[in-house]
């Protein structure tokens, strides 16, 4: 009953594009359009939208040859959203992944595989491969750009599956401004926020722009087991600073610093034979970004040349412990030390073509008492080398082809190349198609972990670089009861790989003062070489011993389907994916008639292909639903829907894969309503925007499967600036 709106909204839309599909004109919306014309989409709302994290270069995304989006400063406002976390799960392809943290999946691809960038530098601190983006707010965040698909080719490892860059203040504004930030809300929500800008220097272009924001909240967790909800209170603080400075007119320096800690609380809840345990957690993050920039044009016969210089540095530490009544059951110290030089430079050989070329040398360096029981530190230098050239070859077709070489320590080298190609059939509708190859190398956790986990049953989770060694260690103390059939597959890990093509078609229209534009395109990522634990021994005491292990293949495909809506007064925006995932070896297995299942009436009989559902936490289908309303003297009100559906959590018939008679969490829907607009006093110069919204407005909730979304909640937000 909950999710029958959400359906009938997806049967609309699914009408409405089906509608534009087949109608000869290009649709109900396009009838009456004007004949085409090169300047057609001139004044089209989308042509403000520009991003970098795509080709390292300032570009439109309607000249993009890539699946992008880009969030504006004005969406991110009128969202009223505090976290990076609240924002994505708004956004078409894209859905939250809870496990260590709340990560992003982009298009079936999860967290470990996706970047995560502050202003085109990675952001680090990840566990479990996930980085977890409730930590990271958005109160200086001008605009996040998202690029769907490998990026490997300029980004290196991680960006596999796609990349994530928050953007903060990057425009040439030079005014001197301030503004101030109160938001109060249920669950003891409080954030206050102080941003200001001031021009330094009369006689020369050197500039400051700074903040800094105050954050608490009690997280809510509704977990199983448990005789009421469990409140986890949060404590951040956050502050950056930037520094521009132009003694030349050929020569620009930018230092920005950014710092962010917190300190939580959690309790857990687990079943250890037969009887329930809690325990309490607690954890405090320290975050520090240091980013030096120097660009520079090295003389004025070579105005179409411009070269970048940056210096980038970044620290994490993590300390977490975990205790119940009988004392202390774990502590760990995590600190993680990544300092990167970059040399890039930009010329424009010519009116059609312009090269991004560079390179550079990471230095990824990490301590942790769960790597050995020591804080030895564990290193992966790697240095590599980029090219990129962006050629168009008339008014209709563009090319964008990239390779990058990185040569690590660990795992010798690797090569990523992509291509993407753009033509316009007409002014209003373009096509695009890119063939990339993505890459990511085993983290340190995956070759140096030695973990017990005294909270759930003692298992154990080793390294592959050390598996060997201490299960023989645990054997000749006569604690290892048996090796699986997966202890003899132990061996030196190696990258994994991603090949993936994209296709899709771009529609832009108006109707009178109406914009609008349709993006549909499908996707597939073959993964090689995929990373994943499997259980390589038994003590004992029953408890298993789990080692990591190049094992598997993969793929993820889909259709996503984007239809967006500009008017004066009103806007939407209406985002539907499909998506379908597997290995192949699965198929093979169920072809050669190898794998059981239990029928309904509980016997045991033959899978049959109609069984099987692919990888686990992936979700067939995702719609985003967004209207905005414009009302009197620039107040607006807002709805936005998500929906997801059900999803596939564990194996429970024990054949190895995933299949509807497993145990399967149930779609749901989030809805937010959200509102607010100026208030001037014109005699003193000050614009008071209110803000006021409910998020979870109909109370969703999923004790066992989604336990921590949080109940509905209403806030109230305050933002204070002078009149422009």
């Amino acid at each position: 009953m909950r999710c029958l709106p959400v359906r009938s909204a997806l049967r609309l839309f699914l009408f409405l594009l089906g509608s534009l599909a087949v109608c000869p004109n290009g649709g109900m919306m396009a009838q009456n359009l004007p004949k085409p014309s090169p300047d057609t989409l001139v004044h089209a709302p989308w042509l403000r939208e520009v991003l970098v994290a795509g080709t390292r270069n300032r570009k439109s995304t309607v000249s993009l040859p890539l699946p992008a989006t880009v969030i504006s400063e004005e969406q991110i406002k009128r969202s009223a959203t505090l976290r990076l976390s609240d924002l994505l799960q708004d956004q078409s392809g894209l859905i939250l992944q809870q496990g260590f943290g709340t990560g992003i999946q982009i298009q079936g691809l999860g967290p470990e595989y996706n970047l995560i960038l502050l202003d085109g530098e990675p952001l680090i601190g990840r566990s479990a491969g996930t980085l977890e983006l409730q930590r990271l707010g958005l109160n200086q965040v001008k605009r996040v750009e998202i690029v769907k698909g490998p990026s490997s080719a300029l980004y290196g490892s991680e960006a596999l599956g796609g990349v994530v860059n928050l953007v903060t203040d990057d425009s040439e504004n030079n005014q001197n401004q301030g503004s101030a930030s109160l938001r109060i809300g249920t669950l003891n929500s409080l954030d206050l926020g102080i941003q200001a800008q001031q021009r330094l220097s009369k006689r020369q272009p050197a500039f400051w722009d700074g903040g800094v924001n105050y954050f608490q909240t009690d997280q809510y967790s509704l977990r199983p087991f448990t005789q009421s909800p469990l409140l986890s209170p949060l404590r951040r603080f956050s502050q950056q600073q930037k520094f521009r400075w132009s003694p030349h007119q050929d020569h620009h320096l930018l230092m920005q610093w950014r710092s962010n800690h917190d300190r939580s609380e959690s309790l857990l809840s687990a079943v250890t034979n037969g009887q329930r345990v809690e325990s309490l957690g607690n954890e405090q993050n320290g975050e520090h970004n240091l980013r030096l920039d120097w660009v520079h044009q090295p003389s004025r016969h070579l105005k179409n040349y411009k070269g970048r210089l940056r210096l980038y540095g970044s620290q994490f530490d993590k300390k977490q412990s975990l205790e119940n009544a009988d004392g202390l059951l774990y502590s760990d110290g995590f600190e993680q030390r990544y300092l990167k030089a970059e040399w890039q430079g930009i010329w424009t050989s010519s009116p059609q073509s312009e090269w991004v070329y560079g390179m550079g040398t990471v230095r990824d360096a990490v301590r942790s008492e769960r790597y050995g029981g020591d804080m030895q530190e564990r290193t992966n230098p790697v240095w590599y080398v980029f090219q990129q050239w962006d050629h168009k070859f008339n008014e209709r077709a563009s090319m964008l082809a990239a390779v990058r070489f990185d040569r690590y320590q660990l795992f010798g080298s690797a090569w990523s190349p992509k291509i993407a190609m753009q033509w316009w059939q007409n002014p209003l509708v373009n096509w695009k198609i890119s063939i990339a190859r993505g890459f990511k190398t085993p983290d340190f956790r995956q070759l140096y972990l030695n973990f017990i986990n005294p909270a759930a049953g003692n298992y154990r989770v080793l390294g592959s670089l050390n598996a060997q060694q201490v299960i023989a260690a645990l054997d000749s103390a006569g604690l290892i009861a048996s090796r699986t059939n997966e202890f003899a597959l132990l061996q030196e890990l190696r990258p994994e790989y991603s090949t993936s093509i994209q296709w899709g078609r771009t529609r832009y229209g108006r109707r009178g003062i109406l914009d609008w534009r349709w993006e549909s395109h499908w996707f597939g990522h073959l993964l090689e070489n995929m990373i994943d634990s499997r259980p390589v021994a038994i003590q004992t005491d029953g408890s298993q011993i789990f080692s990591y292990l190049n094992i598997n293949r993969a793929y993820t495909t889909g259709i996503e389907n984007k239809l967006s809506l500009e008017h004066p007064r009103w806007s939407a925006n209406l985002g539907w994916q499909m998506l379908w995932t597997g290995r192949p070896e699965d198929w093979t297995r169920i072809r050669n008639k190898e794998v059981y299942t239990r029928g309904e009436d509980g016997f045991s009989r033959l899978m049959r292909a109609s069984d099987y559902r692919g990888l686990p936490f992936r979700s067939n289908q995702q719609v985003q639903i967004g209207l905005t309303k414009i009302l009197a003297k620039d107040f607006y009100l807002r709805w936005q829907t998500t929906y997801r559906s059900s999803w596939l959590t564990a194996d429970t018939d024990g054949n190895g894969l995933y299949n509807r008679q497993d145990l399967r969490a149930a779609g749901f829907a989030v809805h937010r309503l959200v509102g607010g607009g100026p208030i001037t006093w014109n005699k003193t110069g000050v614009v008071l925007q209110l803000q006021a919204g409910i998020d979870n407005l109909f109370n969703y909730r999923d004790a066992f499967f989604v336990p921590n979304l949080n109940p509905r909640s209403l806030f109230i937000q305050l933002e204070w600036r002078p009149t422009p």
